[in-house]
């Protein structure tokens, strides 16, 4: 069917060897020129981010994310009661909060901030949950307490950025 030649050549008790030779057309491919895609400039303009976040390895894969980030502050702290108390000392313009943590989880938290409890400017700051559990009781339950975003481990630096980009 291919109008091609097919050779076999076999000894007895030493093996075989074959030959099969087609004739196929050769396509010259147009070389394609490099597409040099730039970086993507991750700039939050002095913005300052809490992350509250007991896990020490959490805390690095979130460093490593925003390392790169332009005129960002970022503060960190290992549980929720360390979160309030660093309302006391600083200004910040989001959150980010784990919600399984040792002394005050991110559910009791968020909801002493949204109570005032890290004074009443900022009972509205923008609070992204930052979690493994993928479960929708937990998804529902966080919109319930006044989280304005859920973000699940492992977090994408795009996902990260945009998502507080849209919030401050």
């Amino acid at each position: 069917m291919q109008n091609g030649n097919v050779e076999m050549d076999g000894k007895m008790n030493k093996g075989a060897t074959g030959k099969i030779t087609l004739d196929f057309d050769v396509v010259l491919q147009e070389k394609k020129g490099v597409i040099v895609i730039e970086p993507a400039v991750y700039d939050l303009e002095g913005k300052t981010i809490l992350v509250v976040e007991d896990n020490p390895i959490n805390q690095m894969v979130i460093k490593m994310i925003v390392k790169k980030w332009l005129y960002t502050k970022v503060i960190y702290v290992n549980n929720g009661q360390e979160c309030l108390d660093a309302f006391k000392t600083n200004q910040f313009d989001i959150v980010l909060m784990d919600l399984q943590m040792p002394i005050m989880d991110g559910y009791k938290a968020t909801i002493a901030i949204r109570n005032g409890e890290a004074g009443i400017s900022n009972a509205n700051i923008p609070i992204i949950a930052v979690t493994a559990d993928v479960m929708e009781t937990t998804k529902q339950r966080v919109k319930e307490i006044g989280m304005n975003q859920y973000l699940s481990k492992p977090i994408k630096k795009e996902t990260l950025f945009q998502m507080i980009k849209e919030l401050v």
